[in-house]
């Protein structure tokens, strides 16, 4: 009966402490025979810095192989931070990746499931080949611009929209005491109307001098409200921004795609249909 042997060299370095490498594959193989004889320490010293902060190879066998050593490795040393980082980056290329449970014990393949289910939410945007990187960052940007039914708003109110708070301070106050004297004036000759003693008229006042100078005046505020609105409207129009200003914000994941406007069109009949329907 034959029998085979395997044979595993041991690591060969150039320098104890700082082994130098032709290439990544050099460096992974040499991690890879640490690995095998239990020098997690120098695993840890050859893939951290070839692995971090970018790898210098894109073969996804190789960073995949590498980042298992790596993680193992790590878990061994105790070092938790590096082991959830480096089993992260690897369910990052392949997020149903296992372990084989001949190669690497029940512990390490536990912590690899661990990695997996804190980050389940980001793992399964890879898998369904959304953008998958952490670092991806989504701005919206929005153009802020004033209706212009907004800007001819009478009191003021255009434009404080429009940004013209200065001015909308003076339309609102000078609107605002024309329109009080004139409703004033008014109410008051409509309380002090008494019924008249002549046949001409139905109504008068006790006092008709001071009764025709408060209609004077509430003839005279009214209109003059009526012109400063006008004036009010105009100004707003005129001062409003058609352009827009653009204004950006960030946004901690990817926005809601809104409904196409014939799906809106759709639900918007369903939902008229019980109210325009005819009775039967």
């Amino acid at each position: 009966m034959a029998l085979a042997f395997c044979t595993i060299a041991a690591p060969k370095t150039a320098d104890a402490q700082n082994p130098a490498f032709a290439d990544f594959e050099e460096a992974l193989d040499f991690a890879r025979n640490s690995f095998v004889f239990g020098d997690y320490d120098r695993v840890l010293s050859v893939l951290e810095p070839q692995l971090y902060p970018r790898p210098p190879i894109a073969d996804t066998e190789d960073l995949i192989a590498a980042y298992t050593f790596l993680g193992a490795s790590a878990f061994f040393e105790n070092q938790a931070a590096m082991t959830n980082q480096a089993f992260l980056d690897l369910l990052r290329l392949e997020p149903d990746r296992s372990l084989d449970p001949f190669v690497f014990p029940a512990e390490v393949i536990a912590e690899l499931d661990r990695v997996r289910d804190e980050n389940a939410e980001e793992l399964a945007r890879i898998a369904r080949g959304d953008q998958s990187s952490a670092d991806t960052v989504y701005i919206e940007s929005r153009v802020r611009e004033v209706p212009l039914a907004v800007a001819i708003l009478p009191f003021g109110y255009g434009l404080f929209a429009n940004g013209e708070d200065g001015w909308g301070a003076a339309y609102l106050t000078v609107e605002s005491l024309l329109l009080t004297a004139s409703i004033t004036t008014w109410a008051i000759n409509l309380s002090e109307r008494v019924p008249s003693d002549t046949f001409d008229r139905d109504f008068g006042y006790l006092d008709p001098d001071a009764a025709r100078v408060r209609r004077r005046v509430q003839i005279s505020t009214g209109a003059a409200f009526l012109g400063v609105v006008i004036a009010n409207m105009i100004h707003g129009a005129m001062t409003r921004e058609v352009d827009g200003d653009v204004e950006f914000r960030t946004l901690e994941e990817a926005p809601i795609q809104l409904r196409d406007p014939e799906t809106r069109a759709r639900r918007w009949r369903l939902q008229l249909a019980p109210v325009i329907a005819p009775r039967r």
